[in-house]
């Protein structure tokens, strides 16, 4: 099965979602996942508030022990388990039975057994899952996972690579859906302090995990001479990169960071198969100059003329020396990238119209 389109469906709230009868009755949704302000669920959340839809968030993170040492223990002993999940699993079941709800949506890697979905699915439930990470990542692969993937009534992927994986595992009909931004968080900067200027200006930045393999792109500008800093997790575990960064950081300073830097580099993920990630859509939405790796689904969401690509390290090298040698350029750039995410139907409140549109059809 090829690759689904997914189209923009107009913002009108819950009240033109009831007057079409998408769902009867009005949909009512529990969102599992992980609600830090930097996640898909909590982006879910905000947009379904937005819409005026009713939502419960239940958050992933009660599966787990407040002991790390546990965690561990289980995620090895129990095939990448959480110590809690049994109880996370009546948690689950318990509280949807109390709130009333008819839709399910499950993002990231959330733990719910599909014996779990087979309960709620007998009580009139509809189950979604966003497969916002690759099942097939030697991170997350496990057969539990892959028994609950089958028991959903609809499965979502922001990646093309597992699309037919995904459609054959599961017997179903996958949707492309891409990942997107949110107003609320993601807006650019206006002004900065003369203090936070200083602080956070560098001729590029970086934001997400220091992932092996993202690491030799940030070595060759390093070694190329560029004001480098990184935002994110484990940067401090390499000796090239550890007086760089500013680790982990909330959405405002990114901002903030993103203001005072001349160029955004957006790496993907390899071992999650990526052929975008959440910063695709979120750098422009901040207004920042984005260079990023040349992938189809990159030029599919960008198109010509939008923002500039890059093929291989020495390719990244030469484009970042153009764009830090001209102003007009990087502004050039970060126009046309921010007015093609934000005209073009590319919020978190479109992700979940398209969802519940979907789900509809069944």
């Amino acid at each position: 099965m090829g690759p689904q389109r997914t189209i923009a469906i107009d913002v009108s709230a819950r009240h033109e979602l009831t007057e079409k009868n998408l769902l009867k009755p009005a949909p009512s949704i529990v969102i599992i996942g992980d609600f830090k302000e930097e996640h898909v669920g909590s982006h879910l959340r905000e947009a379904s508030d937005r819409l005026e839809i009713p939502c419960q968030a239940i958050d992933g993170s009660l599966a787990k022990s407040q002991f790390s040492f546990l965690n561990k223990i289980a995620w090895r002993a129990l095939k990448k388990s959480s110590w809690n999940q049994g109880r996370f699993q009546k948690h689950i079941t318990d509280s949807i039975v109390k709130n009333i709800s008819n839709v399910l949506i499950v993002t990231g890697t959330a733990p719910v057994n599909a014996s779990t979905l087979v309960h709620l699915k007998s009580n009139t439930f509809k189950t979604v899952m966003f497969v916002t990470d690759d099942p097939w990542n030697k991170g997350h692969a496990t057969d539990w996972v892959f028994r609950s993937l089958k028991k959903y009534d609809l499965l979502f992927t922001p990646r093309r690579a597992n699309l037919k994986q995904l459609a054959t595992l599961s017997g179903k009909r996958v949707f492309y859906l891409p990942f997107a931004y949110n107003p609320a968080l993601h807006f650019e900067e206006k002004s900065l302090s003369p203090i936070d200027h200083y602080k956070y200006q560098s001729d590029v930045m970086f934001f997400g995990g220091a992932d092996r393999d993202r690491l030799p792109y940030i070595k060759t500008l390093i070694r190329a001479g560029f004001n480098v800093k990184l935002y994110g997790g484990y940067w401090d575990r390499y000796s090239e990169t550890k007086g760089l960064t500013l680790g982990p950081v909330p959405t405002a300073t990114l901002r903030k960071a993103i203001k005072a830097s001349k160029v955004v580099l957006n790496l993907v993920r390899r071992s999650n198969r990526d052929g975008h990630v959440m910063k695709s859509y979120e750098i422009p939405a901040m207004g920042g100059c984005m260079l990023t790796e040349e992938t189809e689904e990159h030029r599919d969401i960008f198109g010509q003329n939008t923002v500039p690509f890059f093929r291989t390290p020495d390719e990244m090298v030469d484009q970042m020396k153009l764009l830090i040698d001209s102003p007009n350029l990087r502004d050039r750039f970060s126009t046309a990238a921010k007015i093609k995410m934000t005209h073009g139907g590319n919020t978190y409140q479109d992700r979940l119209q398209l969802i519940l549109k979907q789900l509809q059809a069944l």
